[in-house]
């Protein structure tokens, strides 16, 4: 795992390429700083942390094997069936579903007993498509950097590197951002494994429009430290990438060649 001692040596270059190029740096430059056996450690821990906040997991068989059959399903059909994917179910009143880096999956009692098998379906492929961009990974290694470095401008415009503070503005507005990113990046991925494994992509639309009665929208100065983007927004990107896949399929159509 990265020592603190090294975070000059992994993290500084880039940093300052990225922001110097209007602060967007390229997924190539920081994104899988962390190895697999990393991954596989953070997440053996995190999911000890789980399990201690929510008490043991939830003992069902039957809703169990449905889980794992859905999963199964999905990774079979996509082409992802070599990912080490493990669901766990907590007993829990909130409405929520998230991953930890390798490969966990976590549903709580509520969010399983609200949706439909055709929800479960979109929802399922949101946290596998987390699980395929290694997001976690990404935010660890960005939160490392906002609790290492502090990033600013001076007057003369030039780029002033010093130790962080819990005033760090520039990187939690950044992180928060690529967190909201990230969701809007796995939804897009969820309607390819949908559309991959058969299913309708509106399946996700149903998912999304379901959350939104139980989500309230973040409005003013809070949007830029959410975590996720308002489902409204969400619903309306998927709506717009969903009619412009049936555009794309109708044109493909209208220059097939036939004998």
């Amino acid at each position: 795992m990265i020592k603190n001692k090294n975070l000059l040596k992994y993290f500084l270059i880039p940093v300052i390429l990225a922001i110097s190029a209007c602060g967007v740096p390229k997924d190539s430059e920081y994104k899988y700083l962390l190895s697999r056996n990393d991954e596989k450690l953070i997440g053996s821990n995190n999911h000890k942390y789980i399990i201690n906040k929510y008490g043991n997991q939830l003992i069902d068989k039957d809703l169990k094997k449905n889980l794992e059959e859905l999963k199964n399903t999905i990774l079979l059909k996509t082409g992802n069936s070599k990912l080490n994917i493990k669901t766990f179910i907590i007993e829990s009143q909130e409405f929520n579903a998230f991953t930890t880096m390798d490969g966990y999956i976590y549903f709580s009692t509520a969010i399983l007993n609200l949706l439909t098998r055709d929800e479960l379906y979109a929802l399922m492929c949101h946290e596998i498509a987390h699980i395929i961009s290694r997001d976690n990974s990404e935010i660890h290694s960005l939160s490392v950097l906002y609790k290492n470095l502090k990033v600013t401008r001076s007057k003369s415009n030039s780029i002033v590197v010093s130790k962080s503070n819990d005033n760090n503005i520039f990187f939690r507005k950044y992180i928060m951002k690529k967190r909201r990113d990230n969701e809007y990046k796995a939804d897009k991925i969820a309607l390819e494994l949908l559309s991959k494994a058969g299913y309708d992509k509106r399946f996700l639309i149903l998912w999304l429009r379901k959350m939104q009665k139980y989500h309230k929208p973040i409005t003013g100065p809070a949007k830029a430290f959410a975590t996720h983007p308002n489902i409204e927004d969400r619903i309306e990107r998927a709506e717009s990438l969903i009619n412009e896949i049936i555009r794309d399929d109708e044109s493909k159509k209208l220059f097939v060649v036939t004998d």
